[in-house]
This record gives C-alpha cells, structure tokens and sequence, in this order.
C-alpha cells in the first residue's frame, strides 16, 4: 500500500476475496447448526454492510442474533529502513453467544471464521511489498451477547 489513496481498492478487495469464500460467507448468513449444508449464496456482495464491514462493527443486543466480519487497516508507521510502511490488516468476527456452538459440525462458528479468513488470506500477496503474514490473535467481548475473535496480519509497503 505505497499511498493511502490506494485503502479503499485495497479494502475492497479484501472483501471480495473473502465474498468469493462459499463457506465463510454461510457462516456469516446461516444462524443454522449447519451453514455448510444450506444453499449457496449467489450474490455475496449481498453481504457488503449486512454481514461484511470495512470498519468496526459493534452489534447492538437488540440485534438479531448473528455473524459479522469487520475488516480495517491499523496501526500504520515507518518502516525500520525508511523506504516502507508498516501496518496491520485486522479481522475481527464477532458472533451472538447462542450461535457459537454448531451442533452439527463438532465445531464452534468464531473458530471456524478464522479459519476461512486465515485460509484466504494468510501468505497472499498484492497489498504490499511483502506477503500478507499472520501476526496474533485475541479474544474479543462485545457485550453480554456477543462476542468472538480478532485476527491481525502484518503488511508492508513502500513508502
């Protein structure tokens, strides 16, 4: 990411790589003990500011219960040398606590969310100079019914 005009292409294009993610993106729909096994979703761009956000989504506990992916750039500075940026690519999948466990599957729906993003995203190229790499993980509490995962991966850029 040489210039920060280039955010929004390249937000842009993180959602779309994720949106053609069949799997992640029934996790985000589906409320089921089974998204996989529900149809697939022909427009998921449908998703785009309902389920996919490039901020941070904080669902209100009126809400009804569901999935939500916020995707946003962070923690931007100069490189050691001078000639890149650094930064940080957040994921953050915040899920109702009654939809976590996935009865169906054995598996829980947030760790499931990452796995999806980590599958398309880590090592992938094309946001910098460097290969988009996996840097941490953290629990994240929302309120009292929601809750779920923040996963965040390094770039770097030319400045």
């Amino acid at each position: 990411m040489a210039r920060f005009k280039q955010v929004n292409e390249n937000i842009e294009n993180i959602m779309v790589m994720l949106a053609d993610n069949q799997n992640l993106c029934k996790l985000l729909f589906y409320p089921s003990n089974n998204p996989y096994q529900e149809p697939e979703i022909d427009d998921t761009s449908s998703l785009f500011f309902t389920k996919i956000f490039p901020f941070p989504k904080i669902p209100d506990v009126k809400d009804e219960a569901g999935s939500y992916l916020s995707i946003y750039f962070d923690r931007y500075r100069i490189g050691s040398n001078r000639g890149t940026k650094e930064g940080c690519i957040v994921f953050t999948a915040i899920v109702h606590n009654n939809l976590w466990r996935m009865e169906n599957t054995g598996e829980l729906r947030p760790y499931s969310l990452l796995h999806e993003i980590d599958e398309t995203i880590n090592r992938e190229s094309g946001l910098g100079i460097k290969k988009i790499e996996f840097d941490s993980m953290e629990f994240v509490y929302v309120n009292e019914s929601y809750s779920g995962y923040r996963i965040i991966y390094q770039i770097s850029s030319v400045n």
